[in-house]
C-alpha cells in the first residue's frame, strides 16, 4: 500500500493578501530553503514603498536596494 500526500497550490497576488500568506507562515513556518526568501518579501514591499529600486546606487537607499537583490539571489534555490 502506497501513501499518497496531499499538496496545495496557492496563487495570490495581491500584497494583502501575500502579507496575510507571510503571517500564516509565522505560525505554521516553512521547512524549505525557500521560507529564507518568503520571509524577504515584506523587505522587498517596504524598500519598494520607499522607491530604492528607482534610488542612485551609491545612496542608502541604493545600497540597502542592492543588498536586498544580493539576498534575494543567494536563495534562488
Amino acid at each position: 500500500m502506497q501513501k499518497q500526500t496531499e499538496a496545495f497550490k496557492w496563487v495570490v497576488y495581491r500584497k494583502k493578501e501575500i502579507l496575510a500568506l507571510l503571517e500564516y507562515f509565522r505560525h505554521a513556518p516553512l521547512r524549505s530553503a525557500k521560507k529564507n526568501r518568503v520571509f524577504l518579501i515584506s523587505k522587498y514591499f517596504l524598500l519598494k514603498d520607499l522607491k530604492a529600486h528607482l534610488a542612485a546606487p551609491n545612496s542608502i537607499l541604493g545600497k540597502e536596494w542592492k543588498l536586498f537583490l544580493k539576498n534575494w539571489e543567494s536563495y534562488s534555490g
